[in-house]
């Protein structure tokens, strides 16, 4: 074995020191206390910096406790007035009809007013016409006119809107020759304010 050059032994020598140097320095200033570091120094550390940004919004709290029951309202404008007539009438084949239902003194106020009816031929007289209208200040409003195939039974509905100054009567008149007309319906629905078109 050869002995170690001058260069190596010279490397090794200086790399000894300089660990030997960095291990004392190490001992001597490593900070392990506050009170190692200047005053100066901790209160330029405790300075706030700028604010980070801002968090993500947390979950939704829970529901608060149920309000007071507030006080009841005023009374609507809508009411509604019905008759109904089950019993069969029946009906003449020309002139003003037959009266099938009379709401009598309705009183003032705009009304939407529905007649409905179920219309029926007894068979062997062929398919009738029938007209239903309405009867009221004005007279007789447009009705509605239907088919009956013979022997069969068809129901018709109309309907007419009126603004009454007082307690009024309002009839379903019925006409058609050979035709009986049952289950009437008549409806009046009290409207804010009825608009005739």
């Amino acid at each position: 074995m050869s002995r170690p050059s001058p260069a190596l032994a010279v490397a090794v020598l200086a790399l000894v020191v300089a660990l030997g140097g960095t291990a004392v320095a190490a001992k001597k200033y490593v900070i392990t206390k506050t009170t190692q570091i200047s005053p100066n120094v901790l209160a330029q550390l405790r300075k706030a910096g700028p604010p980070g940004p801002a968090g993500l919004p947390g979950p939704a709290g829970r529901d608060g406790a149920a309000g007071a029951t507030g006080a009841a309202g005023a009374s609507g404008t809508s009411n509604v007035v019905s008759l109904t007539r089950p019993a069969a009438l029946g009906l003449p084949g020309t002139g003003d009809g037959a009266t099938a239902a009379t709401l009598s003194a309705l009183p003032s106020g705009g009304w939407l007013v529905v007649g409905s009816a179920d219309a029926r031929t007894a068979g062997g007289g062929g398919d009738t016409d029938v007209t239903c209208a309405l009867v009221g200040p004005g007279g007789e409003q447009p009705g509605a006119t239907v088919t009956v195939p013979d022997g069969r039974r068809t129901q018709l509905t109309t309907s007419a809107a009126w603004t009454l100054a007082s307690a009024t009567d309002l009839a379903l008149s019925c006409r058609g020759a050979g035709v009986t007309v049952d289950h009437v319906r008549l409806y009046a629905i009290r409207t804010a304010e009825a608009e005739v078109r």
